[in-house]
């Protein structure tokens, strides 16, 4: 996993790995907690990272986590249904 501000640097050079012509990506304050808490606490599920950002809505958090990820600025590498994770839709 990225360290040292890394995630951060990334978004706001936009040299994420997003797709071409992405550039930049604007920082709300939001978007920087979770940042920060990813890069802290690699691997924390939706609602820890919900948490660790004060965010109270889970839809908030899974939206916020779906952009960052296409983003590229993270990667979901949850446990899935074969593993416990939940299907999505389900």
């Amino acid at each position: 996993m990225k360290g040292n501000g890394t995630l951060i640097n990334e978004a706001i050079c936009g040299t994420s790995g997003a797709p071409t012509g992405a550039g930049p990506v604007r920082l709300t304050s939001l978007r920087l907690a979770v940042l920060r808490s990813i890069e802290v606490q690699p691997g924390l599920s939706n609602r820890r990272v919900a948490v660790a950002a004060s965010i109270q809505d889970e839809g908030q958090t899974s939206r916020l986590l779906r952009r960052l990820a296409e983003l590229g600025l993270i990667e979901n590498a949850g446990a899935g249904p074969r593993l416990g994770g939940r299907t999505p839709g389900a």
